[in-house]
Order: C-alpha cells, then structure tokens, then sequence
C-alpha cells in the first residue's frame, strides 16, 4: 500500500511539473501581445529597420467619404466636434485650414496635381468635410525600463511652428503651446495625460550655423530634434543628406486636409514634410524632414503654411490599462498591425499588409464621337480596379490617335491629369473626310507598400475604335 501510495505521490509531482513547464511560455507569449515587452527598433542586414508599435489615444485621422445624415445632421460643439453612438467626430471647412487650395493647377490647358488636398470637390451642402477620431499609432524609438520613448506613426495635423513671421525658440514658439495644450488635452483622456513623462527637452544650438537653440524646456509632448532623428539607436541614418525611407512620412486624411502638402516627386510620391524643433540658419526659420526623408538643415520660414506635425512623448509603460501592443511597422513599408484591446474588449481587425502587391485594373472602354469643328469627343469608362492597399483619386490616363489601326501613320499621344471621375475628353484639330483609330489606358495611383511610396499602374489599352470626320 505504502509503495502504491509513493507511486502516486511521484506520478503527481511529475503531472504538476509538466504543466508548469507547458504554462511557462504561454504567461511570456501574452505579456508580449500586451506590450509589456517592448523592443528597441531593430536593424536587419539589408539596413531595414523595424519598430515596434503601440495605440495610444485617439485623434482625427481618416476622412468620412461618404457621411451619413445622422453625421452631417448632429450638433456639432465649437470646436466643431461631436459623439454619436459612442464614436467621436471632427468636422472642418476650407477656412479651418491652416492652408487650403483646390489641389490642382492648370498649365497649357492641361490639369496637374499640386500634391494639396482637394477643398474643391466632396464636403456637405455647407461646405464640411467629416473626420473620425481614430487610435494613434506610435512608433517606439527607444525602451528604458518603463520609459518608452514614442513618435507618431503619421503626420497628424498641419500647424505653423510659429503664427507669426518672427524670431523664436521652441520654448517660444506657437507650436509647442498648441502641443502641451490643445493637442494635449484633444488626443489624450485624463489617465493618459498622467501616463506621460513630463520630459526635459534640450533644445541644441543649429549644428552648421550656429543659431541658438534657446532655452531647454519641460514638455509632455513636443517634436524631434536634428540630433534625434540623425540618432542610429533611434533607427534613423546619421546623414542629414540621405534620403531615407526610415525618415519618411504619410499624413492622416485630416493633416492633409489642414494643409499638409505630400510629394508629387515619382520617387517619394504622396509622402509629406514634417516639422523638427530644431533652429534653421537663423531663429525666423525651423529645420525639417524633406519629402524624400532629407533633413533640410537651413530650415523653412516659421510660419510656413505646407509641413506636417509628427508628435513625439515619452509613455510611462507601467500604466497598461491607456495603451496596447500595435504590432511593427518596418522603413520597407511592410505592416504587422495587431488588434487595439482596451479594457479586454478588441476594437480593430488585426491586419497585415503584404509587400509585393500591386492593383489588378480591368479593361478600358471607349467610345467616340465626332462634333462639329473637326473635333471627337471621347467618352472614356471609369476605371475598375481590385487592391487591398491604399489608392489615390488622383490619377492619368493616355489616349493614341493616328490614321492608321498599326498607329504608325501620324500617330500622336495625349496624356492628361484627372480623377478616377474623369469621364470624358474632346480632341480638336483633325482633317474632315479623314478616318482615325483610337485606343485608351488610365492609370491607378497606389500605395507601393514594397517602396513605401506612391506609384502608377496602367492598364492595358482599350479595344481599337475607329471615326470618320464629317463634320
């Protein structure tokens, strides 16, 4: 009896050990999902550098396309927001707008895109245009113990570093109010302004021409320097002149909206320029972020109308019921975005962008017709296109002509700036009695999230069609 007892006894102890061990790696599986490990960026061989990402409060960032009448119709407060269902909402119009244009220009009858957002089209019958108040995505620069140094993901509003064309520091400027103040106590619940670090921020005279920093300054939030965006541990290249994609910025729809310009150069397309706190060559100019992700040291003037504001703060990590794990983000565009869980509750999808993807454009459809003066009206058909990532409405498209259906014989190309509403052209100048061949293609404009840049993709031209100029 005694030995069966002892058996037991031992069969137990080995049944308990077992699961100790099997329970082991599950506790250190979910203390990573809960961001309670969070890494330092991380650079591979091929210089790819890799941050992990964290939801911390909420701001206006993606725009309502499309807004319903229970958005437009609700009582909106004097800072034009409103709550319906739980879910919070930003509306603007033109003249809210640090800087506000069409978003197009015209040069020899021919339409071109000036890389700012559009005020001429959509909005309600009043002119506003809706945002949501959406979780911000904050990249990890750096972990100290419980000390996580944070900057957001995306430019997230267009504010002028100073109101007025003036000499100033970062500890005088507008911008830094407006930061500790406005967006403060905007982005952020009472629980979350308590988890962030009041932080000495060391304002450093300009490297090249000397210019005075100012005074050093205590800040909750508040935006990088030329020292910390040249720092490698940081995951940025310490060349000020490299073009680097880990230095790279896309704007929220609400940014953009207030005026932030994104790139219509092919190489850095749609990307915006943002703000640092550091001087320029003298104190009425601040440094900044190129498009291309150069660091422009001479500064721009400080109450320049066109630049992003990428917040930066330090997050006590400690506090984990204001913030969740977001996933990595990596400078080649590729995307691992986890679940945003608060109070246990999950509040997005969890999604993962593949690199290597680009939009699937249907065929083209064109018709013609002949008017009078020699002209042909062409009508074109609105692009069909399948794409999991991002497309811009701003696109191209080209129409080829010639006498002949090989497109040999006084062959000539159009091509034109318009939107994925373009519907029609009308082409002028032919010779009557003549017989022309046409043929179409458009092009999408997407997020290339193996570039991380925005790029074109034709489609294949449309079916031949031929007219005879009779009038």
């Amino acid at each position: 009896m005694k030995e069966r007892l002892r058996c037991k006894q031992v069969i137990g102890v080995v049944l308990i050990a077992i699961l100790l061990i099997l329970t082991i790696p599950l506790i250190s599986g979910k203390a990573i999902v809960e961001a309670s490990e969070l890494r330092n960026p991380k650079t591979d061989d091929n210089g790819i550098v890799t941050w992990d990402c964290v939801w911390f409060g909420n701001y206006p960032q993606s725009e309502i396309a499309k807004p319903t009448a229970e958005i437009t119709e609700a009582v909106y407060d004097v800072n034009g927001e409103t709550v319906i269902h739980g879910v919070r909402y930003k509306r603007i119009k033109s003249s809210d707008a640090i800087y506000a244009t069409s978003g197009i220009f015209y040069w020899n009858g021919e339409v071109y895109y000036d890389g700012c957002y559009d005020w001429s089209t959509g909005g309600d019958s009043n002119g506003y245009h809706y945002f949501k108040y959406e979780p911000i995505k904050w990249r990890i620069l750096s972990v100290n113990g419980n000390d996580a140094f944070l900057l957001a993901d995306l430019g997230l509003n267009d504010i002028k570093y100073n109101d007025t064309c003036s000499a100033c520091s970062w500890e005088t400027s507008s911008l830094r109010s407006y930061l500790n103040n406005t967006f403060l106590n905007s982005a952020f619940t009472a629980s979350e302004k308590n988890a962030i670090y009041n932080t000495n921020v060391i304002n450093e005279d300009n490297f090249f021409y000397g210019t005075i920093g100012g005074n050093d300054t205590i800040d909750k939030v508040y935006l990088l320097s030329y020292a910390e965006i040249t720092d490698a541990k940081y995951g940025f290249p310490a060349d000020k002149a490299e073009k680097d994609r880990a230095r790279r910025l896309l704007s929220s729809d609400y940014a953009h909206a207030m005026g932030a310009e994104n790139s219509t150069n092919s190489n850095c397309f749609g990307m915006a320029h943002w703000l640092l706190r550091s001087p320029g060559f003298d104190r009425f100019n601040a440094m900044g972020v190129d498009n291309d992700g150069s660091i422009y040291y001479g500064g721009a003037i400080v109450d320049h109308e066109f630049a992003a504001v990428r917040p930066a703060l330090h997050l006590n990590i400690s506090s984990t019921n204001v913030y969740s794990y977001a996933g990595t983000i990596s400078s080649d565009g590729s995307i691992n975005e986890q679940k945003k869980v608060i109070n246990n509750e999950i509040q997005t999808e969890n999604k993962s962008v593949t690199k290597y993807t680009t939009p699937i454009i249907s065929k083209p459809n064109i018709k013609l017709k002949n008017v009078k003066g020699k002209k042909v009206k062409l009508t074109l058909s609105k692009p069909k296109y399948s794409y999991s990532g991002k497309i811009s409405t701003k696109t191209k498209y080209e129409i080829m002509y010639a006498q002949n259906k090989n497109f040999t014989k006084g062959k000539k190309v159009k091509r034109y700036h318009g939107t994925l509403k373009t519907s029609s052209k009308t082409i002028t100048k032919f010779k009557k009695k003549k017989i022309y061949y046409f043929k179409y293609r458009v092009s999408i404009k997407y997020w290339d999230t193996k570039y991380n840049s925005w790029k074109y993709k034709y489609s294949s031209w449309s079916n031949i069609k031929k007219i005879k100029i009779k009038k």
